[in-house]
């Protein structure tokens, strides 16, 4: 398994799962061994279409440029569609920061490079 820098953690990794509402939208989370959980990048959201490679990303907040990082580590092939993740950061959307729930194609088989835990099965 390949590990990766997320901000300033060393040595992360994926776990890879389903959210419970719905067994095909796909949940990811960054992990290590010495913190632990260090962020989830996906976010259920029920007007998502989701099948094996979309999912939605979590791009604010805390997980600002989530999308970003995902992307360099060729785990997001490519952003389907980006809306705002609620009414009063829609004046984000064309700035360096945009908060937003992105709907994304999943690279699986880059993802699965750098995932310890995989039980995501459609």
């Amino acid at each position: 398994m390949k590990t990766f820098t997320y901000k300033n953690y060393k040595d992360c990794f994926f776990r890879v799962g389903s959210y419970a509402a719905d067994k095909k939208a796909m949940a990811i989370s960054i992990e290590n061994k010495t913190d632990g959980p260090i962020s989830t990048c996906t976010v259920y959201d029920i007007y998502t279409c989701y099948s094996e490679h979309i999912t939605a990303i979590k791009n604010y907040s805390e997980n600002s440029h989530m999308t970003d990082f995902l992307t360099k580590l060729k785990v997001i092939d490519s952003i389907i569609w980006r809306e705002p993740c609620n009414s009063f950061v829609a004046d984000t959307l064309n700035t360096s920061n945009p908060q937003t729930i992105d709907t994304c194609v999943i690279n699986t088989e880059e993802l699965r490079k750098y995932t310890k835990e995989w039980t995501y099965n459609v």
